[in-house]
């Protein structure tokens, strides 16, 4: 007599993201970060994202717009609100799948504030279905939407 084989119980994948870990640099700039010490003007947000937390719809990111299409206005931006930093775009990027969709059709930026020669933010957009990180200058360009915590 055969046996029934025992139903396979699938673990669901859980994903974590250090908010606390020191911001990723992308590896093939000569960026450094802008610290809390630096200037009152030029400084990482007090308010954003912080400690570990797990990827789950409860933190999905919502999308404020940028004020300024010069982004001239995109420094007082980031205090309204709690804001994502790069981790989260590292991790979309790695994760694409968990990308939300409302993404989009529009490019996104994350609120980590680095420098080379400019003050610059990374921002994630879509191109031929396939997403890309890259960067704009704080005070110009215009990333469209920042990632902010609800």
């Amino acid at each position: 007599m055969g046996s029934e084989p025992e139903p396979r119980v699938v673990q669901p994948v859980e994903y974590y993201i250090d908010f606390d870990a020191p911001p990723p640099i992308p590896p093939h700039n000569q960026w450094d970060l802008h610290y809390l010490t630096v200037s009152p003007e030029v400084k990482q947000s007090q308010n954003r994202v912080r400690g570990v937390k797990e990827f789950s719809r409860d933190i999905l990111p919502h999308l404020s717009l940028c004020l300024d299409k010069r982004g001239a206005n995109r420094r007082s931006v980031a205090p309204e609100f709690t804001v994502f930093p790069a981790h989260l775009l590292d991790f979309f990027l790695k994760y694409p799948h968990l990308i939300p969709s409302e993404f989009d059709g529009k490019t996104v930026a994350f609120w980590t504030i680095y420098c080379y020669r400019y003050d610059c933010i990374r921002y994630m957009s879509k191109s031929d279905k396939v997403w890309y990180g890259s960067h704009c200058f704080i005070d110009g360009g215009n990333p469209g939407f920042i990632a902010i915590y609800k």
